[in-house]
């Protein structure tokens, strides 16, 4: 009985752990022109030039020049009607692409992060890119991504192996349940070097599920913390029940 209480509290304290961590993010060379900036996948950034077709009220930043390295800290929303055009034009579930368009020096990804936070500014989950990543132009043209960005592969990895990789059905990122506001960061050097994009990808022409829509929500600290205690009376009862035998 003793291991089954020391195995409860040991599960308990890995899935409370786990809600403090954010998710890794994949970067993929994108390997034809399929993703392209549009009105369905608006910028997060843009700079030098312009963002194709944003949505009315968008909040977008942009880099007239000047600002090399370009460090973004981008806040999208802090209320339901905000989160709601996300989901609109984006949906839940989305990915990044990336349109790199150098002339003369490779240009350099870090800091990279997505976080969602709830209606108190409490963090509630994200995402992060570690490494300093050099990151070129692949000739798809302005508008279209060189890089997909997102939460891993589903399908097949090919092309090479970091930068380099490409795959056949990205992860995409996931909102969780209660988020009322996202935050976009990275850094990109130089990036005065040629009209760079990131840009969001939706799963569908409208997004898939709005923002206020989840059917697998994440379980709070709360309640597992109840559920470990739950589990502690499990294991009392089996004592209990070993004694009267």
């Amino acid at each position: 009985m003793r291991k089954i209480a020391a195995i409860a509290l040991f599960l308990g304290s890995v899935m409370m752990a786990g809600l403090a961590e954010a998710a890794p993010i994949s970067i993929y060379t994108a390997p034809d022109a399929t993703y392209q900036n549009t009105i369905n996948n608006p910028c997060v950034f843009y700079g030098p030039g312009v963002c194709n077709n944003l949505p009315p009220g968008w909040p977008v930043v942009g880099d007239t020049g000047g600002n090399d390295p370009f460090d973004l800290t981008n806040t999208y929303g802090d209320a339901p009607g905000e989160l709601a055009l996300f989901s609109q034009y984006v949906g839940r579930e989305f990915l990044l692409g990336l349109d790199i368009n150098d002339t003369t020096d490779p240009e350099t990804l870090d800091n990279l992060t997505i976080n969602f936070f709830d209606v108190n500014g409490i963090n509630i989950g994200g995402y992060t890119f570690a490494p300093a990543t050099q990151v070129k132009s692949n000739a798809n043209g302005a508008g279209y991504a060189d890089f997909v960005l997102s939460a891993g592969c589903l399908g097949t990895v090919g092309g090479g192996a970091g930068v380099l990789a490409t795959c056949t059905n990205y992860a995409p990122f996931i909102a969780p349940a209660g988020t009322r506001s996202l935050t976009f960061t990275f850094g990109l050097d130089p990036a005065n070097d040629g009209p760079d994009k990131l840009f969001l990808i939706s799963a569908g022409p409208n997004g898939p599920t709005p923002f206020d829509v989840d059917p697998t929500p994440v379980p709070e600290p709360a309640s597992l913390a109840l559920l470990g205690t739950g589990l502690l009376g499990v294991v009392r009862t089996m004592r209990k029940r070993k004694t009267v035998v």
